[in-house]
């Protein structure tokens, strides 16, 4: 448990959100953090697990809104699994990208990292409703699912770096999940081959 990190849900959301006020006020801020491969050979290692920090390109008050359940989600997970189990997770999503960018000298994003968050909680939390666009009620299984129905459809269709970046930022849910999936598939297979 030495690499636990207390409250890290509240960490990682802050620094998104102090990352984005910075960006309002410089700009150019977020270069200092990206996972830029040549600039991380060169000794830059802080960018291996600063590029989590740097927020999607939204306006402020979608932002806001992504800010919110972004840290709902990750403090879900931390009351489900505790302090070690998330900090174990979310640094093999992070190191595990910033291999593949060093791996292939591609300059990965957080994109596919903050999936594997959002696919984790769906998983642990099927049933969870929300509003989506703040309408629609909407549970979390069938959100879950449409976003592996995307990610299926980027690693058939999408480029090199788009399926580098998907392979490495979800391995953590991989580790983490595979094993009850396999399981999952095992029993419909042979509930599907037994049937009379």
């Amino acid at each position: 448990g030495f690499l636990e990190i207390p409250n890290l849900a509240a960490f990682m959301a802050g620094m998104n959100a102090v990352s984005a006020l910075l960006t309002l006020i410089k700009p150019e801020f977020p270069a200092q953090l990206v996972l830029e491969p040549l600039l991380l050979r060169s000794g830059q290692v802080w960018r291996a697990l600063t590029f989590v920090f740097v927020p999607p390109e939204l306006s402020p008050l979608w932002l806001f809104f992504w800010l919110i359940l972004y840290f709902s989600y990750l403090n879900s997970l931390e009351r489900a699994w505790g302090d070690f189990k998330l900090t174990l997770y979310v640094l093999i999503g992070a190191l595990a990208t910033a291999a593949a960018s060093l791996a292939t000298s591609l300059p990965l994003g957080s994109g596919a990292f903050v999936t594997s968050l959002f696919l984790a909680f769906a998983k642990n939390y099927p049933e969870t409703q929300i509003l989506l666009f703040f309408v629609i009620p909407i549970k979390m299984k069938w959100l879950g699912a449409a976003v592996w129905f995307m990610t299926a459809w980027a690693l058939l269709f999408g480029g090199f770096d788009e399926r580098v970046a998907l392979g490495a930022g979800l391995l953590n849910y991989a580790l983490y999940f595979g094993p009850e999936h396999l399981s999952e598939l095992k029993r419909l297979w042979r509930r599907h081959r037994y049937r009379p």
